[in-house]
């Protein structure tokens, strides 16, 4: 139905129109939600081209049609495609708002998640670092967004094998985090299970338990004992304990993660194909 809308639009007024440009991006969406990505694309580029030759390359309008372009690109997962069009958004942002403007933070934020998966670290932890400080210097120290900027900021520090800059930032998030939100929030117990992850890592077993040990009490009283985040701390924690020397806890923490797993997920499913290996792991110990 709108593709022939669009036909007629495309006739009465010219297929360079604003109103071609518009019912393009509708259609994308329509494209979108039956995954139909190659056209949805293809609307959006098109779109895109229309909304250049009215109001140039700088734009919010543009700057519109290529945030919609990102986010296909990364529901596909192709994290390579998706770098120029997210660049020339983030110049596009700068140039309408200024460098440090609040509408300056999202794609910026954006930018350095994808370059943490292309293995890209010291950029992607540049652009973290400015997307926090803009959050920071717009709403102060306890805002949300702010609390997880640090996560995603000490995250790619993990994976940049940053270590203790990425336990201080973890530490600096649970404590602005626990005035934001307080301790009795899923947030929180999500912030503390990343921290419990990042002192597995590094061989703070001591630490990493008892992180473990107040973020799964937070998750079960929170979301209740059948959840499968709950379960992921359980399966985290039961890991843990094998490498502590505690094998008998370890298959008893682990074996009530995975009875969570058989109630919620089915037999194929790669998280619960998973945990069988591991227990099985951990079973000829």
């Amino acid at each position: 139905m709108m593709l022939k809308t669009i036909e007629v639009i495309d006739s009465f007024f010219g297929p360079e129109h604003l109103e071609v440009a518009e019912g393009l991006l509708r259609n994308s969406g329509l494209h979108r939600d039956r995954e139909e990505f190659d056209e949805a694309i293809a609307a959006l580029n098109r779109s895109l081209e229309i909304r250049e030759q009215h109001f140039g390359p700088i734009h919010a309008s543009v700057a519109e049609c290529l945030e919609l372009l990102v986010r296909i690109r990364i529901d596909l997962g192709v994290h390579v495609d998706v770098l120029p069009p997210l660049r020339r958004l983030l110049k596009i942002k700068e140039d309408l708002y200024g460098r440090d403007h609040l509408a300056v933070a999202a794609p910026l934020g954006t930018l350095a998640a994808v370059l943490g998966l292309l293995l890209e670290f010291p950029e992607a932890i540049s652009h973290h670092k400015r997307s926090l400080h803009i959050l920071q210097s717009t709403y102060g120290y306890k805002h949300i967004s702010v609390v997880k900027g640090m996560n995603n900021l000490a995250l790619t520090l993990t994976f940049a094998k940053r270590y203790a800059e990425a336990i201080a930032v973890h530490r600096e998030c649970l404590q602005v985090g626990e005035l934001l939100v307080g301790r009795h929030n899923v947030y929180f117990a999500t912030w503390q299970n990343n921290l419990a992850d990042l002192l597995t890592q590094v061989g703070e077993l001591d630490q990493a338990e008892k992180v473990y040990r107040v973020a799964l009490a937070t998750k079960q009283s929170v979301l209740g004992t059948n959840h499968p985040s709950v379960a992921l701390t359980l399966n985290n924690l039961g890991v843990l304990l094998m490498k502590m020397g505690k094998p008998i806890e370890a298959r008893e923490i682990k074996l009530q993660g995975m009875v969570i797993e058989q109630r919620l997920l089915p037999s194929n499913h790669p998280i619960r194909e998973a945990s069988q290996v591991t227990m099985t792991k951990m079973v000829n110990r």
